[in-house]
């Protein structure tokens, strides 16, 4: 079954990590700011940085399965 490039679940996986990865450095900014003055503890800077590992283990495992991906072609192309 052939998909369109852009509907395809690996499409909106890396969409999504694109997203969460460009954001979470400003809502760390601002977790981090409201710490400073007081008005929130820092339980919510441990639950960014647990959401920024969760994104950065999902781009890793995303692109490690790429790459498995195409030394599978390669090996297939190089064995006709």
């Amino acid at each position: 079954m052939d998909k369109e490039g852009s509907k395809t679940s690996e499409k909106k996986q890396s969409t999504l990590v694109i997203i969460l990865s460009t954001a979470l450095p400003v809502v760390a900014l601002l977790i981090d700011n409201l710490i400073g003055q007081g008005l929130i503890n820092g339980t919510w800077a441990m639950v960014a940085g647990l959401v920024s590992a969760g994104i950065a283990s999902a781009g890793y495992s995303h692109s490690r399965g790429r790459v498995k991906a195409a030394e599978a072609v390669a090996r297939a192309a190089k064995k006709n």
